[in-house]
């Protein structure tokens, strides 16, 4: 009878224990569920966030794309006048060098000319007077 008391003291403490130890279980998955809900809410805010820094961070590299493509284009126009400018002036630097060189090739030639027609003219005086 005292054994059969004593098992039943133990079989009651036993089942308290293992009465606690689920409430324990229950409250710890408790806790785990909302752990686990919070987590999932901060991996949302989280995720969420992240994508409107990705948005924003496309944008301002298209904004500065464009930015980059207006000046590139601008720089590319300027280049070309520039460009255009400088082969015009160019050329015309080249008439004029050419005009300035045909100039004297002329007035040299008419030079040379003027002193063979002295020297002729001098020779036939000379040879004119000599001859008297």
């Amino acid at each position: 009878d005292h054994l059969r008391k004593e098992i039943e003291i133990l079989a009651q403490n036993h089942e308290r224990d293992v009465d606690r130890k689920d409430a324990i279980i229950q409250m710890l998955s408790k806790d785990l569920d909302d752990a686990e809900e919070q987590f999932q809410t901060a991996q949302r805010a989280h995720m969420s966030r992240l994508d409107k820094l990705i948005t924003l961070h496309i944008s301002k590299l298209e904004a500065l794309d464009d930015k980059f493509q207006s000046d590139l284009k601008s720089l590319k126009a300027e280049f070309h006048t520039e460009r255009e400018q400088i082969i015009n002036q160019h050329l015309r630097e080249v008439k004029k060098m050419q005009s300035i060189i045909q100039s004297v090739e002329t007035e040299e030639s008419e030079k040379v000319s003027e002193a063979k027609q002295t020297h002729d003219t001098e020779r036939e005086e000379i040879r004119n007077k000599n001859l008297e």
